[in-house]
């Protein structure tokens, strides 16, 4: 690889530095010219660092603000690896080349140029042949062309639509199970509260009892029972002082909808409190009836 330290045009017209700055293949006057593949390449209105040649591409560093015009003699045909920065291209039976303008925010960016042994002109003749007439899509562009193939069309990017916003939830999407977890919840606070020395009002309580009441205990439960039923029961021992457990499935706020091992022992101790027996934890007709009259 040949690499050339390129310099601004302006700095040519200083004594000594074209013919300091030429490199093997490369020459440097008011352009810049290299050998490629075979064809000479000319680099004209370049303000760019650096250009480093190879047998059949050249790398060139494109930094804030630089800019270059790049042509064919022979009209051999040019493909590039990014088009971040291109300004126009032409690729037809008349010339190849092409220019890029970076702007002055851009990152600086490596462009490797392969200069090909295709002449536009066959590659034209061959792509109208093949598909009637319609090719010529510029150089290293996705898309055919719309004939000559020799003017670049804007890509303008499209901004995806933004997301929907969800709808927010109606009462009735609300499941009872998480309308007696908040209940409990704030049963818990008012239960701390009042052991600090404050309190709320009656009828505050009455109405946070009137949505953590059981409705419709119509069988009986034990260890393996599951069913939104259990899930009430656990609410209900948890909001009068039975807790399942402080933390994890059961606690207040999590509880579950299967009678397990820790619902039987709450339970249980609900029922020696309130003279229920056998206080052995099965939820039967007689626990039933305390629970219904006890809301």
């Amino acid at each position: 690889m040949k690499k050339l330290i390129a310099f601004s045009s302006v700095a040519l017209l200083l004594p000594g530095l074209a013919l300091a700055a030429a490199y093997n293949d490369v020459s440097l006057d008011s352009n810049v010219v290299l050998s490629v593949n075979g064809s000479t390449v000319n680099v004209t209105s370049a303000t760019i660092p650096e250009i480093t040649v190879g047998s059949s591409t050249f790398d060139v560093v494109l930094g804030p603000g630089s800019s270059m015009t790049i042509s064919t003699s022979g009209g051999k045909k040019m493909t590039y690896s990014d088009s971040s920065f291109l300004v126009s291209n032409q690729c037809d039976g008349t010339a190849s080349a092409f220019t890029m303008t970076a702007p002055s925010d851009a990152a600086t960016t490596t462009i490797t140029v392969t200069v090909t042994s295709t002449t536009c002109a066959d590659a034209t003749t061959s792509s109208s042949s093949s598909s009637g007439g319609g090719g010529g899509a510029p150089v290293g562009l996705l898309g055919g062309g719309g004939g000559g193939g020799s003017t670049l069309t804007s890509i303008v990017p499209t901004t995806p639509a933004p997301a929907p916003t969800p709808a927010p939830a109606s009462v009735g999407s609300v499941q009872p199970q998480e309308i007696l977890a908040l209940v409990t919840q704030l049963q818990s606070l008012i239960q701390l509260l009042e052991s600090l020395g404050g309190g709320v009002s009656p009828e505050t309580k009455a109405l946070l009892n009137s949505f953590s009441a059981p409705v419709g205990f119509d069988r009986d439960l034990e260890v393996g029972s599951t069913g939104d039923d259990v899930v009430a029961l656990q609410v209900y021992l948890n909001a009068h002082g039975y807790t399942l457990a402080s933390s994890g499935p059961g606690s207040p706020g999590n509880e579950t909808s299967r009678f397990g091992g820790l619902t039987r022992a709450a339970l249980a101790k609900f029922q020696a409190d309130n003279g229920i027996t056998p206080s052995v934890g099965y939820f039967g007709l007689k626990t039933r009836a305390f629970v219904n009259a006890h809301p």
